[in-house]
C-alpha cells in the first residue's frame, strides 16, 4: 500500500493540466503604419484590451516608442515615448508589478545589432490614461552573459524577469535576471537552464508567463510550446516536458506572443504593415505526464 500511494504521489508530481486552445481567431489588424516591425506583445492589466507592442531595429524608423494597441480594432490608442531610453534592438516587452506598487512595462532591449547586444531591460509604471506622451523609465537593468542575444523576456508575478537565448535549434538558455541588478552595474546572470525544446530554426523568438504565474510560453517559428510551472520555478520548468499549443496561423515574420490579462487564451501577431492579430482562447484541459 506504501509503494502504490507513493507511486501515485509520484505520478501527481509529474503531471500537470494543460489548457487546450481554439484554432485562431482573427480579432482585428494592425491599423498604423507605425507597427511594421512589431517585435513582441504584452497585455496591459490595468487598460482593458490593451496590447503593449513595439518595433525592432528592423522597423523603418527606430524609436523608444511603446505603442498602446486596441486588440479588438487595431487601432493605435497611445504612443508612448521612453524618454531616457535608447532603441538599439527592442526585441520584446513584458507587463508585471512594480518595485513599489502598480504594474510596469518591462521592455527587453535584448537583440543583436551589428553583431552587438545591449543587454539591458527597461522599467516604466504603465500609465494611468492612454494618451500619446512621453514618459521617463523608473529604472534599468543591464547584465552580462554568455549567450550573444535574446528575443525573449518574461515577468513574473513576483516581479522577476527572465529572458531566454535564441540560437539555431531552439534549445535557448534561459536565465533569471537578479532583482539587485535593477539600477545598479552591470549583473553576471548565473540562474540559468537550457529549453527542454529542439527546433529546426533560429529560436525561441518570443515568450510570456500567464498571469497567474503558473503557465509559460515559449514561441518558436513553427511552434508555441506551453510549460506547466507549479512552484514558480520558471528556470528549473523549461527543462522538462513542454507541450506543443495551437498555433494554426503561423506568421512568416512571427516574434510575438502574449497571455490575455485574463490567462485565458494568447495573441499573435507578425511582423510588417497592417498584420492580423490573432487570439488562441482556451477550451479545457487535458493532464499530461
Amino acid at each position: 500500500m506504501f509503494c502504490l500511494t507513493a507511486a501515485v504521489l509520484v505520478i501527481a508530481h509529474l503531471t500537470a493540466a494543460v489548457p487546450t486552445f481554439n484554432d485562431a481567431s482573427r480579432v482585428s489588424s494592425l491599423q498604423s503604419a507605425a507597427l511594421d516591425e512589431i517585435s513582441g506583445l504584452a497585455a496591459s492589466r490595468i487598460h482593458d484590451g490593451i496590447l503593449y507592442g513595439m518595433n525592432d531595429h528592423t522597423s523603418s524608423t527606430v524609436e523608444n516608442k511603446v505603442y498602446a494597441i486596441d486588440a479588438n480594432t487595431g487601432v493605435l490608442k497611445a504612443t508612448l515615448t521612453i524618454r531616457g531610453a535608447t532603441n538599439w534592438d527592442w526585441e520584446d516587452i513584458a507587463v508585471g508589478p512594480c518595485p513599489d506598487s502598480g504594474s510596469c512595462i518591462y521592455i527587453g532591449d535584448i537583440g543583436s545589432h551589428n553583431g552587438i547586444s545591449q543587454n539591458t531591460v527597461y522599467r516604466v509604471k504603465e500609465p494611468a490614461t492612454l494618451e500619446d506622451k512621453a514618459i521617463a523609465y523608473l529604472d534599468k537593468l543591464q547584465y552580462r552573459w554568455s549567450e550573444p542575444e535574446s528575443e525573449c523576456l518574461m515577468v513574473d508575478p513576483a516581479g522577476n524577469a527572465y529572458i531566454v537565448s535564441r540560437v539555431q535549434g531552439g534549445q535557448g538558455l534561459m536565465a533569471k535576471l537578479p532583482s539587485f541588478g535593477w539600477g545598479g552595474q552591470p549583473a553576471d546572470l548565473t540562474v540559468t537552464s537550457r529549453l527542454s525544446t529542439s527546433t529546426a530554426h533560429y529560436d525561441p523568438l518570443g515568450c510570456d508567463i500567464s498571469p497567474d504565474g503558473k503557465a509559460v510560453l515559449i514561441k518558436a517559428r513553427d511552434d508555441i510550446y506551453y510549460y506547466s510551472v507549479p512552484d514558480g520555478d520558471y528556470v528549473g520548468a523549461v527543462t522538462g516536458k513542454a507541450t506543443t499549443v495551437t498555433y494554426d496561423q503561423k506568421e512568416i515574420f512571427g516574434e510575438s506572443v502574449a497571455w490575455t490579462t485574463k490567462g485565458d487564451g494568447y495573441y499573435t501577431v507578425g511582423e510588417g504593415l497592417y498584420k492580423p492579430i490573432y487570439l488562441y482562447s482556451a477550451v479545457g484541459t487535458v493532464v499530461v505526464g
